[in-house]
């Protein structure tokens, strides 16, 4: 990620590091120490002007001066609780993002949360457990959970303003928005498109299409994954989908 004279990167260990974009010298490290036991994967840090946000294995977002990568503020999103080290888990993996002076981001077993970046307070905070990303529009916020839900939050308030429960346990990618509805991929190669005002399913469609030996969807479920791992990708009027299998398919909606 570019960031005035220097390149900022986030590395497996959690690490965050500019460089200098000319030289490729260190300049400074941002470094705290992570759990035992994290998920696999890190969410990018993000830039807000002369300030990196980037959310931590241990449920924290912290801004840094982009020239020194000094604490600029550092909030709590979740707070580790439970027995074992997978109970305690609140891995921010989702990368945040910026709409305004506003931050949206959520932990693994925690919180969704609205940050108000210039001041790094809180605006609105609600339980929530997810580890994909989040998508916005004028009003909404859309995301998929961790057990498989679709939801749209209002931004304003965190409030629901609809849920889809038909795509549990199928392990769906980051929601991306295509014309009048929210499209996801899931674990099992189908492409899922709903309705962006009360997130009715509209339509479905799997890569490669059904197995011949297969005579159903619900039969095809249990069958070898085709899986989808990334989220679509909308340029102008096609969505790219591109699964584990290397397989890429142009999709778009026709007009009845």
């Amino acid at each position: 990620m570019k960031a005035g004279n220097y390149v900022i990167v986030k590395s497996v260990d959690g690490k965050i590091i500019a460089l200098d974009i000319k030289t490729g010298q260190e300049k400074w490290v941002y470094d705290r120490a992570v759990p035992a036991l994290t998920l696999r994967g890190n969410s990018a840090p993000v830039i807000y002007g002369t300030t990196v946000i980037s959310g931590l294995d241990n449920g924290k977002v912290v801004g840094l001066s982009v020239e020194t990568g000094q604490v600029i503020w550092n909030v709590t999103i979740a707070i580790s609780s439970g027995r074992t080290e997978i109970e305690r888990m609140i891995d921010i993996d989702a990368d945040p993002i910026i709409d305004g002076e506003n931050l949206f981001v959520v932990a693994y077993q925690g919180r969704i949360a609205n940050i108000h970046i210039p001041s790094g307070q809180l605006v609105w905070t609600r339980d929530f457990s997810a580890y994909r990303g989040i998508e916005v529009d004028s009003q909404k916020l859309y995301i998929s959970d961790t057990d498989g839900y679709v939801w749209a939050l209002d931004k304003k308030s965190g409030a629901t303003i609809w849920k889809q429960d038909k795509l549990v346990r199928r392990a769906l990618t980051r929601p991306v928005l295509y014309k009048d509805t929210v499209v996801v991929g899931d674990f099992n190669g189908f492409v899922h498109w709903l309705d962006r005002e009360d997130g009715h399913l509209k339509g479905r469609f799997r890569q490669g299409g059904y197995d011949s030996e297969v005579e159903s969807e619900q039969d095809f479920i249990f069958t070898k994954s085709d899986g989808i791992l990334t989220p679509p990708l909308v340029f102008k009027d096609n969505v790219f989908v591109f699964n584990r299998h290397g397989n890429i398919s142009s999709l778009v909606i026709r007009a009845n």
